[in-house]
C-alpha cells in the first residue's frame, strides 16, 4: 500500500492511460489495466481483489 495524494493518483493514472493509448493497445484493455495497477499500489491486493470478487458476483447475480 502506498499513501498517496488524490492529486498524485490521477496524475498517475491519466499519465498511464495516455502512455499506453499511444503505444497502441486498446482503450477499454488500457482503463482495466491502469485501474487494476493503481487500485493494487493504493488500497492492496486483499482490498482490491476483494473490490473485483464482489462486482463479479454481483455480475453473476443479475444476469437475465
Amino acid at each position: 500500500m502506498i499513501e498517496l495524494s488524490a492529486e498524485a493518483i490521477t496524475v498517475m493514472m491519466l499519465g498511464g492511460v495516455f502512455v499506453l493509448v499511444m503505444t497502441g493497445f486498446p482503450i477499454a484493455f488500457v482503463i482495466g489495466s491502469v485501474a487494476f495497477l493503481s487500485g493494487l499500489a493504493v488500497f492492496g491486493p486483499t482490498v482490491t481483489f476483494h473490490i473485483l470478487y464482489s462486482r463479479f458476483y454481483d455480475l453473476s447475480l443479475n444476469y437475465p
